[in-house]
């Protein structure tokens, strides 16, 4: 019999009974590419009418690593066939800014309120402060409402499916390496893309001790909202380090929030409970779309204008500057257009959701992308996802671009799920597809075991990565689905280095080599490579473990038809686990898979070295030559 695989616990046999596996030759029509890019991969053409072009290479990821799996690959369609982005908010920067802004650094009182009421200033129920903002995104109709929070409460909902503490010290981690990634998205200084203007270069060479006894101080930096006279000192604030989601004012303020800044009403050194953080995200506009009726629904009206978070031509906009006050002669002020902080504009350069609506017809037209979220996600990726995903069915339509809400909704799925009986056709699942996934009926004993959170429960977890690549490996051109009777052996998971020129140094990364790579038989057989980007705080080791379980449905099936057919369940296929740590200095939890733009512009190059991975492992390993076939050989 051939393997069953289950998770937890795995259950593979020594030996199969199974036919001996053989080597697919080239299809008819499929002509080899030999164009490259500046990294030496070679490089797949425009679809047209009558033939497309297929790389035989996958990118995926989870958490970090999805909108990493998005930025990587959407930034170069011309490496991928397919993308696939797991569970994060950040496959729409637009999206995920809103929720900094409005959420994470919103709750704060008007000016004028906070004035009046000093003698509160740090009382966290007392009236200088206003509280949570309140969400108005509408993700599962009638069941999930995006979650109210503010700067001195983040939402974090219960432990379990978390997949991490996510404590405040955790999240103000993730926006300084976000920050250190792709620039400081709440201000502009033209020395730094990182500090907030007029922070010295040289703020990180002191210990937070000594930053927080004695706070950098900018006299007379003015803010339309809350310092427009200039008369308070704004200053380089700290924060508590709780593990929960609370500003806590009875502990001391002993971690620099070095990308932040704060206005000192009542000038002790300290950002007290109710004391606002400045933000200058762009010039003030009103986002009123150019037709009243014009309104942005990311399920129905993706195009939409009014709303959508973003300045369109032709609404009315403050010619102010960034910082809203006239005169002070600020980045933008009375130069006649509208501006956004120019660190913003790299982030939108790479956005998901823009480069899907950016993608040129013949490369989207030869894609394949999934996507999923948890419909209780602290994070609110079911939003994110949303409205990259709407950005999609924009271009695409919804015949072609399916949207589903949990697992048991897939077609072909029923109530005790599993993923190989879901129809992962094109016109079964859809070309592209996003799973919502969480039951929004569960019951509240489902819902306390995290249904529908960031990684969701245990048997979510599985069916998630399941889901995604089964997805992908079902979009295999010429793909190798022959049983195989090889014993397994440890030699085909195993973790590895190259040496990086970009980032001048070796990095790691794990490979899982598919069921018969060592048989002398298969000796010219090429394979597809799915790369796998993990997710912050974690290392490409902690995925590669789960390579047995993927081993297993690439070797040989439970399933009877699927046996006498001589067949395993999923295509062969080389499985690589780039590693997304941060080097000493670089970050502190994940690096985002971006191209730094670090302290001075200059950061290290995380993206080029995933790419000279790519070609490490074409150099390395018998990878599948990139291919242009008849537009009916599609897979």
């Amino acid at each position: 019999m051939c393997p069953k695989v289950l998770f937890p616990p795995i259950l593979l046999c020594a030996a199969f009974a199974c036919a001996p596996t053989e080597t697919p030759q080239q299809l008819p029509g499929a002509v080899q590419r030999t164009d490259k890019d500046s990294f030496g991969i070679i490089t797949c053409s425009e679809a047209t009418a009558d033939k497309t072009c297929v790389t035989h290479r996958s990118i995926i990821g989870v958490s970090m690593g999805s909108s990493g799996a998005g930025q990587v690959g959407l930034t170069h369609p011309e490496l991928f066939d397919s993308i696939g982005m797991l569970g994060v908010p950040m496959v729409d920067w637009v999206f995920m800014l809103r929720e900094i802004k409005q959420g994470y650094l919103g709750g704060f009182c008007d000016r004028e309120t906070i004035l009046a009421n000093m003698a509160s200033i740090n009382d966290p129920n007392g009236p200088a402060f206003c509280g949570p903002f309140q969400g108005t995104e509408e993700l599962v109709p009638g069941k999930i409402i995006e979650p109210p929070q503010d700067f001195n409460h983040w939402y974090r909902w219960i432990d379990a499916g978390r997949g991490g503490s996510f404590g405040r010290n955790k999240l103000r981690e993730s926006f300084q390496d976000i920050s250190l990634a792709f620039g400081n998205a709440l201000y502009y200084n033209p020395e730094s893309p990182y500090y907030p203007p007029h922070v010295p270069m040289n703020f990180r060479d002191r210990p937070d001790a000594e930053r927080c006894a004695t706070p950098y101080k900018i006299p007379g930096l003015k803010n339309k909202e809350w310092n427009p006279d200039g008369t308070y000192d704004t200053i380089a604030f700290c924060d508590t380090r709780t593990n929960s989601g609370e500003f806590d004012p009875t502990k001391p303020s002993e971690i620099a929030f070095e990308m932040l800044l704060a206005v000192d009403y009542n000038g002790n050194g300290i950002r007290d409970f109710a004391e606002p953080i400045i933000t200058t995200v762009s010039e003030r506009f009103e986002d009123v779309g150019t037709d009243p009726n014009d309104v942005y629904n990311s399920r129905t009206n993706p195009k939409g204008k009014k709303g959508n978070w973003l300045w369109e031509e032709g609404e009315p906009y403050e010619d102010t500057g960034l910082d809203g006050v006239a005169g002070t002669g600020d980045f933008g002020e009375g130069n006649g257009k509208f501006d956004w902080n120019p660190n913003i504009l790299h982030y939108f350069d790479l956005n998901p959701r823009h480069l899907i609506e950016r993608m040129p017809e013949g490369h989207l037209k030869r894609m394949n992308i999934y996507a999923d979220a948890g419909i209780r996600d602290f994070l609110v990726s079911v939003g994110g996802t949303n409205w990259m995903f709407g950005a999609l069915q924009g271009r695409v339509g919804k015949a072609l671009a399916k949207d589903y809400v949990d697992f048991p909704s897939l077609p072909g799925g029923k109530p005790e799920y599993d993923v190989l009986d879901v129809d992962m056709s094109p016109a079964g699942i859809g070309r592209h597809a996003y799973v919502r996934y969480g039951n929004p009926d569960a019951t509240e004993t489902e819902i306390q075991q995290g249904d529908g959170h960031h990684v969701g429960t245990p048997t979510q977890i599985i069916n998630r990565f399941l889901t995604g690549m089964n997805f992908i490996q079902s979009r295999m051109y010429d793909a190798d689905r022959t049983r195989n009777d090889d014993e397994f052996t440890s030699d085909l998971i195993q973790p590895k280095t190259f040496r990086s020129a970009a980032l001048n140094g070796d990095r790691k990364y794990g490979i899982v080599l598919p069921p018969g790579y060592d048989d002398p038989a298969n000796v010219n057989h090429r394979y597809p490579v799915m790369y796998f980007l993990h997710g912050q705080g974690q290392e490409s080791e902690q995925l590669l473990a789960s390579g047995i379980l993927f081993y297993g449905f690439m070797a040989g099936s439970t399933r009877f038809e699927t046996q006498r057919r001589g067949e395993s369940d999923w295509a062969k296929f080389i499985i690589v686990f780039p590693d997304s740590t941060c080097r000493e200095g670089d970050c502190a939890s994940g690096n985002f898979n971006s191209n730094h733009l670090g302290i001075d512009g200059n950061g290290p190059k995380f993206q080029d070295s995933l790419y000279e991975l790519v070609a490490h492992v074409e150099s390395t390993y018998r990878t599948a030559i990139p291919v242009e076939i008849p537009i009916e050989d599609a897979p």
